[in-house]
C-alpha cells in the first residue's frame, strides 16, 4: 500500500481485489447507472420514446408556433441523445474491460499454477548439468 506520503509509494493489488473489482464493482456500477432515473429520463428525451421508464419524449418549451420554442425543443433532444450515445458506449465499454479483465486473471493464474520456484529450478538445473558435466579429475 502507499506509504502516505505524496512522494510516492507502491499499490498493491492481489487477484481476488482484481476478481471483486471485475465481478462485484463494474457490475453494480453498471447496474446502478442503467437503472438511474435520470438516466432513464435522458433516454426518453434523446429519442427512446415514451416508455415505463420515462414518461417524457420531449422538452415542453413553449408555444409551439414560437420558433425559438422549437429550437430549443430539438436541440435539448440532440443533446439528450448525444449524452445517452455517451453513456452507452462507456457501458460497453466497462463490460468489455470486465471481460478482458476476466481473460488476464485467468491467464495469471494458468501462469501460478504452471510456475515453478528458484529452488525447483536450481535442482533442475542441476540434474542437466551434473548429468553432462566431466568428472573433475585428481593429479597424485
Amino acid at each position: 500500500m502507499g506509504d502516505g506520503t505524496n512522494g510516492g509509494g507502491t499499490l498493491s493489488v492481489s487477484s481476488e481485489d482484481l476478481k471483486y473489482f471485475a465481478d462485484t464493482t463494474l457490475v453494480n456500477f453498471i447496474k446502478e447507472l442503467q437503472g438511474d432515473p435520470s438516466y432513464k429520463v435522458i433516454r426518453g428525451f434523446g429519442g427512446g420514446g415514451i416508455s415505463s421508464e420515462s414518461n417524457y419524449d420531449k422538452l415542453l418549451a413553449g408555444y409551439t408556433n414560437f420558433g425559438l420554442a422549437t429550437t430549443v425543443q430539438k436541440e435539448f433532444g440532440a443533446l439528450c441523445k448525444a449524452l445517452y450515445g455517451s453513456i452507452d458506449t462507456l457501458v460497453q465499454q466497462l463490460g468489455t474491460a470486465r471481460v478482458e479483465l476476466k481473460i488476464a486473471l485467468a491467464a495469471m493464474e494458468r501462469a501460478h499454477e504452471e510456475a515453478i520456484t528458484a529452488a525447483e529450478m536450481m535442482e533442475i538445473l542441476n540434474k542437466v548439468m551434473g548429468a553432462g558435466a566431466p568428472k573433475p579429475t585428481t593429479t597424485p
